[in-house]
């Protein structure tokens, strides 16, 4: 249990670090609203710091399980559209026009 448990708080770090990195590439993208983004991106490495915490009370065996999202395939498939969408950005901007 506790592996399957790390995987899934690992995979939520990820998740949160790459939201994060879309939400800065935001940011430079859109600056009429960079403040917003920069608050959202700024939040996202908060979670992840604070699922970071969590593997201090996984290793004793305390960690909550109803923190973690129950789903590996989902979270990781999160990261990879995510991550496709970082790269896809980071070559052509998107237009909104």
């Amino acid at each position: 249990m506790t592996e399957k448990l790390n995987e899934l708080l690992e995979a939520s770090i990820e998740l949160e670090l790459c939201m994060s990195e879309l939400y800065f590439l935001y940011e430079n993208l859109f600056p009429e609203d960079s403040e917003f983004w920069w608050k959202l991106a700024n939040e996202e490495v908060n979670h992840a710091s604070l699922l970071k915490s969590g593997r201090v009370y996984l290793e004793k065996g305390i960690l909550p399980e109803e923190i973690l999202f129950e789903d590996i395939t989902g979270l990781k498939s999160s990261i990879k559209k995510i991550q496709k969408m970082i790269n896809e950005y980071n070559q052509t901007a998107p237009s909104f026009q």
